[in-house]
């Protein structure tokens, strides 16, 4: 495992980070980057659904909410390694899943704390996607996730 700092050469001694493989970025929050704020709203609303607590739809609110949570500057971990030498056939069995999807879905519901909240275990439900209705901010998650990452990467934006 191998560690990826800007300036990472390959085991042929050529950039890692060079020619179409562009290096991430940490993307500093702007409350008034319309993206950012799109990307608070969908994932929060969309997590609302999802343990049947109210949607915010108003935007001025987010923004409202958004300016009393503190968050810590985001610092890269120093410790980090990612493999790069995989064999394809020993990504296939990292990719088979050993249990069931809904297995993995209770025991990762069953884990949260949410009660502080009002929100029980029972009250988390699946809500199916549903890509032609502008209310639910299933698209909106999509879009602005799409947007970040460009960003991320300095790629171009699409609209």
């Amino acid at each position: 495992m191998t560690s990826f700092p800007k300036d990472y050469r390959d085991k042929d001694g050529n950039l890692f980070w060079s020619g179409p493989k562009r290096c991430p970025h940490p993307i500093k929050f702007d409350a008034s980057n319309p993206t950012h704020i799109l990307f608070v709203q969908s994932c929060a609303n969309l997590i609302a659904s999802n343990i049947g607590i109210e949607q915010v739809h108003d935007v001025e609110k987010v923004r409202e909410i958004v300016g009393t949570v503190h968050v810590k500057e985001f610092q890269p971990r120093q410790d980090l390694k990612i493999e790069i030498d995989k064999k394809p056939e020993e990504e296939k069995k990292e990719d088979n899943a050993s249990e069931d999807d809904f297995a993995i879905l209770d025991t990762l519901r069953s884990q949260l704390d949410v009660t502080h909240i009002g929100v029980t275990a029972k009250d988390f439900h699946p809500v199916d996607f549903e890509k032609d209705d502008d209310s639910n901010f299933h698209i909106d998650f999509i879009h602005a996730t799409a947007q970040l990452r460009a960003e991320n990467y300095d790629i171009k934006p699409c609209d």
